[in-house]
């Protein structure tokens, strides 16, 4: 399978199942909001600073952190924290870097 093809099966799979791979096969950390909070509730400074950084709410379900404060955005949906720009260019990336065979089991993973 080449690039393009593989390309075409990205863009007709859903975007919830491409950020499900993307949280599990990428750098990405996406919690629950009441989990976050419990996860960062030892370090209150931490805590403040994504909160201000990110302009954190703490009213949707879900937090997405990154690598600086200010990266930290919050969303009632997974599929929410990820743009469509992003989501695209994450799997144009991974297909520069992929070897034929390898297409097929991403597909699957994404249930393309």
């Amino acid at each position: 399978m080449k690039k393009a093809e593989f390309m075409k099966f990205i863009k007709g799979t859903s975007k919830e199942n491409l950020v499900q791979y993307m949280i599990d096969n990428g750098d990405y950390e996406v919690m629950e909001t009441g989990e976050f909070v419990q996860a960062y509730a030892d370090e209150p400074s931490s805590l403040a600073s994504f909160i201000r950084g990110g302009e954190l709410n703490l009213d949707c379900d879900y937090v997405r952190l990154g690598t600086y404060y200010d990266d930290a955005q919050e969303a009632d949906n997974v599929e929410d924290l990820f743009t469509d720009t992003e989501v695209g260019d994450y799997f144009d990336d991974l297909a520069d870097s992929l070897e034929d065979p390898e297409f097929d089991d991403i597909l699957i993973e994404v249930e393309a």
